[in-house]
């Protein structure tokens, strides 16, 4: 692109942003860029390890699966070092620490010329002063001095280094198949670090697009924290800058899938990340692996925290553990108890494979995609709690419901609720919080009887999921699996139902639970045998009892499904009964997988059916930077930063559907080739028929060169709103 349609494009962009502090009024609320803050790292697997550049320490490629942690924004810098340093130094820790790079540079430049046992104690002391439990121990007591090697308490609530999976995963920002954080280039725009030309004409390698050689605009030394753009997931100088330690012993990888990966036992070096403002841009890469001493420090070696979800919350279970069950809640009489609600759980835009073909299942195929805008899903289904609190509520607003809700604890789901007391108290919940309610009846909002709303998809209240909605969010960013955490299922997983032996022989192979029967954990009483909300594993997006439980109502009419590409459908309105997803207690492995699709009357209630909320409207979509087309502002310092002008899955659309036309137009070509030889042998009769399918030919050719050159074009301008972007991340300070 040239210069001048640069400047027109991030002028354009400028102009967007403006608009859009008026478009998304939230946008103006947004705070200056936090330096000391932290960003939330969704759980998930990813690919790990690079096998486009052949090297040898980034192989094998394998699919590693993460639980959900937080991450510093930026590089601990010097005045964060400092203030947790002094803090330390009064109460007991010692540090071996020389006089540090870079702390004559300023107090946000990234501390460096740290070991990796400084940054461990270092770590521990950042908790203490904070009130966080340490995660760092030796012989059993929190490691304050020496350089020892110590244990990790995972489950701690307090700050420590990532994993090396945990550093890979963030790096990419969501991401797969990417050399660096913003894609599969760089320049000294997007990051510090040296640009290297052996013979002094070409860049070393490739995919470094720098126009000049040696050390960038900081001249050999590491930059001021934040003064590149984030990553997807909000994080800075993930390439460059300095490198950082991790906490892995530095060890090849596994060849297969691995949970929660973090290093081998033993080892002589550790992992370091990132690269550096002394390396090239081969070091740079989200893949490339690095290590050193522990014992050793770096002008050029820094380090960022970590840490696992908060205590001060309900805890989420961590895919190397089983939760264990909730307990009842007895509270002693006239004392109220307070509602359990999960956490509403971004899950992000994009395009999924839904449906599936492995069980023959009909209602379940064709698998076809299915294209999904950001909406919020809550992690718990509606609890008997909250139900309870919020229908004493509506009813003193005048609301009425058909059935009460039944449940067997407060902690445990709410169930005998039809479709039509499900909607009605979505409404309730979004205007006792000050929300807009989603579904009316007559252009009022829906309070009463049995009517099929219309459902305001702009509103930010709450709603159920579409079936489309609920399908990407139990699949937790997998694809091509029965179940949210695999393609087996067992009693450790989620609470169904084992059907007998003969039953399921050569069915439910899949199903690797026993005893058969009920789960033994909850077949207590009399039924149904539901289970506390979060007792079992939560799905790559921290969604608990996606399969299982009870069964939860969406908002479709059943739909038969298609074999063309969909954006988000919402059912055809035909079909007199409602959509109902993810099995339940009494429901066998093969109702619930991800696909399975059942559908039930919207007055029927029953004791395994309840239901979880959604969020959606042009709120959450605008809220979500990592996808949207123009969206979310970001300030700095009070100023404007970046307007974020990504739309990834768009462009893979598009050349996906240029590759789709251009083949198309192939053979088309190779069509007319061979009628174009057979008339240069043609008798004058014969010639008149080829002649008439030659200019048929021709015209196909014409519009299928349209339609492929149509999405080329908007494949070009996608990557230079792109480009555009990257050029106003790194010139706006």
């Amino acid at each position: 692109m040239r210069e001048c349609e640069v400047e027109s494009m991030t002028t354009r962009l400028i102009c967007i942003a403006s608009l859009c502090l008026f478009a998304f009024p939230g946008c103006q609320k947004q705070e200056p860029f936090d330096r000391q803050g932290m960003a939330l790292i969704p759980g998930g697997a990813f690919q790990m390890g690079d096998a486009s550049d052949g090297e040898p320490t980034a192989l094998s490629l394998h699919e590693v699966t993460v639980a959900p942690y937080q991450m510093d924004r930026c590089e601990v810098s010097n005045s964060l070092w400092d203030t947790v340093y002094s803090w330390a130094l009064a109460r007991g820790y010692k540090f071996d620490v020389a006089p540090r790079a870079n702390a004559d540079m300023g107090t946000e430049r990234p501390v460096s010329g740290v070991s990796w046992y400084e940054a461990v104690k270092w770590c521990n002391a950042r908790s203490e002063m904070e009130g966080l439990t340490p995660c760092y121990s030796v012989d059993g007591a929190v490691y304050r001095s020496g350089v020892k090697v110590p244990q990790c308490d995972w489950m701690a609530n307090g700050y420590r280094l990532p994993t090396e999976a945990e550093w890979e995963r963030a790096a990419r920002g969501g991401h797969g198949g990417r050399r660096f954080p913003w894609g599969n280039a760089t320049t000294q725009k997007l990051a510090n670090y040296y640009v290297i030309s052996t013979d002094g004409l070409t860049n070393d390698y490739p995919y470094d697009k720098n126009p000049s050689t040696g050390f960038g605009k900081w001249g050999g030394h590491c930059a001021p924290v934040a003064s590149y753009a984030p990553n997807a997931f909000g994080l800075c100088d993930m390439a460059g800058n300095v490198s950082e330690w991790c906490w892995d012993w530095f060890a090849d990888y596994s060849s297969g899938p691995v949970v929660n990966p973090r290093g081998s036992d033993s080892g002589s070096y550790r992992v370091l990340r990132g690269g550096n403002w002394n390396r090239s841009a081969l070091f740079c890469r989200v893949a490339m692996r690095a290590n050193k001493a522990p014992v050793d420090s770096s002008p050029a070696i820094g380090f960022r925290c970590v840490r696992s979800p908060s205590s001060d919350k309900k805890p989420l279970p961590s895919p190397a553990l089983k939760a264990s069950p909730a307990p009842n809640p007895s509270p002693q009489s006239g004392q109220p108890v307070s509602p359990i609600t999960g956490s509403l759980i971004l899950i992000p835009a994009g395009m999924f494979q839904m449906g599936d073909s492995l069980n023959r299942a009909p209602e379940c195929r064709p698998v076809h995609d299915v294209v999904v805008s950001s909406f919020k899903l809550e992690s718990y289904e509606v609890t008997k709690s909250l139900w309870d609190d919020v229908s004493a509520w509506a009813v003193a607003n005048g609301y009425t419901f058909d059935n009460t809700g039944d449940g067997k604890a407060g902690d445990h789901p709410v169930q005998m609720i039809n479709w039509f007391d499900a909607v009605k108290w979505c409404n309730a919940r979004s205007e006792r919080e000050g929300r807009i309610p989603c579904y009316h009846v007559a252009g009022e909002v829906y309070k009463t009887g049995r009517s099929i709303p219309v459902c305001d998809w702009t509103a930010n209240g709450y709603r159920l999921p579409t079936e489309a909605e609920w399908e990407k969010a139990a699949r937790g960013g997998r694809t091509g699996r029965r179940f949210p955490l695999g393609n087996t299922i067992s009693r450790a997983d989620a609470n169904y139902q084992v059907m007998p032996a003969g039953l399921t022989a050569n069915s439910f192979n899949y199903d690797t639970g026993s005893p058969s029967g009920y789960h033994p954990d909850y077949a207590v009483g009399a039924e149904p045998f539901t289970s506390p909300a979060g007792s079992f594993l939560a799905n790559g997006f921290e969604l608990f009892d996606m399969s299982g439980n009870v069964a939860e109502w969406c908002w479709d009419s059943e739909t038969p499904y298609t074999d063309k590409r969909e954006k988000d459908p919402k059912g055809n309105g035909v079909s007199p009964v409602r959509s109902v997803r993810g099995g339940a207690w009494n429901r066998g492995a093969n109702l619930n997988r991800c696909s399975e699709r059942h559908a039930e009357a919207p007055i029927f209630a029953g004791d395994a059916i309840g239901f979880r909320c959604a969020i959606g409207g042009s709120e959450i979509q605008a809220a979500d930077s990592k996808h949207v087309i123009f969206g979310t502002v970001l300030t700095w310092n009070g100023e404007l930063h970046l307007v974020r002008v990504e739309k990834s899955a768009e462009i893979e659309e598009c050349m996906s559907e240029a590759e789709v036309w251009q083949r198309a137009c192939a053979v088309q070509t190779e069509e007319k080739l061979t009628i174009q030889e057979k008339l240069k042998l043609a008798s004058p009769e014969e010639r008149r028929s080829l002649s008439k399918q030659l200019k048929e030919k021709s015209a196909q050719i014409k519009g299928l060169q349209i339609k492929s050159t149509a999405f080329t074009e908007q494949t070009g301008t996608l990557l230079e709103y792109e480009k555009a972007w990257f050029e106003l991340m790194s010139s706006v300070k």
